[in-house]
């Protein structure tokens, strides 16, 4: 019997441009941020390799398709996305990003400790590798995470991931961004309306058009 499809509609997002030549903070944010709190964030990870999450938008913006996922679950329920490009080792990618310490232990001991699963899954999809430099995409479901967005970070928690120079951001309710990720098992379809881009035009914080930040609250603001 075939499985049916779930469709995510809002999420708290993390997605990493390509290029980069720095330590990959935006993929480090994802898989730490929460975990300064007494809750675990998410209890079980899945790696999607070789996907096509097909990002499009009506403002001309630079932004790539992505061809790797992580999905993070909470009781069997998505709670967070991750999509990004990378052409290196994924496996020593997630070791160096498993040693992250929060407080005295590292990620790995934490992920050790509370049995959080990590499941790997191969599509096999064709695409055209992006090489060319992209702005820098921030999105999520969360006031929170939206205000340290806006402060330069790509956490809530404060890591230190991200440029923390409190970059100044101009409000554009026009722009729409659309991110579609098809799995086995869940169809994510995110869409936008509306978003913060800095005075550099190098980031954009863009509102999730279902989720709980809602645009007319903002156009008030």
């Amino acid at each position: 019997m075939k499985r049916k499809v779930r469709i995510i509609k809002t999420i708290d997002l993390w997605t990493e441009q390509y290029p980069k030549h720095h330590e990959l903070e935006c993929i480090k944010g994802a898989f730490i941020d929460g975990f300064e709190s007494h809750d675990l964030p998410y209890d079980s990870i899945e790696i999607i390799r070789n996907c096509e999450c097909v990002i499009s938008n009506n403002a001309n913006l630079d932004i790539s398709n992505k061809h790797n996922a992580v999905i993070f679950f909470k009781k069997n329920t998505p709670v967070r996305l991750l999509v990004f490009n990378y052409q290196g080792d994924l496996d020593k990618l997630l070791s160096e990003i498993l040693k992250q310490n929060v407080g005295c232990k590292s990620l790995k001991d934490i992920y050790e400790q509370n049995i959080i699963s990590i499941k790997a899954t191969l599509l096999n999809e064709n695409y055209e590798q992006n090489i060319k430099p992209e702005i820098d995409v921030g999105s999520c479901d969360c006031f929170d995470l939206l205000q340290s967005m806006l402060g330069g970070s790509y956490t809530a928690d404060k890591t230190g991931l991200g440029n923390n120079n409190n970059p100044d951001f101009d409000f554009n309710s026009n722009i729409q961004i659309e991110y579609i990720l098809q799995t086995e098992r869940y169809l994510f379809n995110i869409k936008h309306q509306g978003a913060y881009i800095n005075k550099k035009k190098d980031r954009i914080i863009s509102i999730q058009t279902e989720g709980k930040i809602k645009l007319d609250q903002i156009k008030k603001n």
